[in-house]
């Protein structure tokens, strides 16, 4: 299985420079900001804002996997999702860990499906630190 998931450690400079060039050439760019993701419902809150989900989005982890395969409100000849302060996401959650896992399972499968539509995908989990 291929993997389209890429953990980083891309100072802000860099990271911004990186997204700012794939916006510029055709690509939805989704930024969402790890720091105002301490628990899972501020995660649902934050995505839900950067990939534009529709009202109706039941801010669990099945309509997030539902939303983030769909994005047909969306026009874009690829896709970057950054989650950035990686290493500070789900802070305030009792399995952290389990969380984290769950969402790089979504985000893979999501990464998977837009390939088969001939969609490229690229997803980054970018720390500041090397200790996650």
């Amino acid at each position: 299985m291929e993997q389209f998931i890429s953990k980083t450690f891309f100072s802000d400079e860099e990271l911004y420079s990186l997204m700012y060039r794939a916006e510029h050439s055709g690509s939805f760019v989704a930024h969402i900001r790890g720091k105002h993701c301490k628990t899972v419902e501020d995660f649902f809150r934050e995505a839900s804002s950067a990939l534009r989900f529709p009202y109706y989005f039941g801010n669990n982890w099945a309509a997030f996997d539902e939303c983030v395969t769909d994005l047909e409100w969306l026009s874009f000849r690829s896709l970057l999702i950054a989650v950035d302060d990686w290493d500070s996401i789900f802070e305030e959650e009792l399995r952290k860990s389990g969380c984290r896992e769950l969402l790089e399972k979504y985000l893979q499968r999501a990464a998977e499906y837009w390939q088969e539509q001939n969609i490229p995908v690229a997803i980054y989990l970018n720390s500041k630190t090397d200790n996650t």
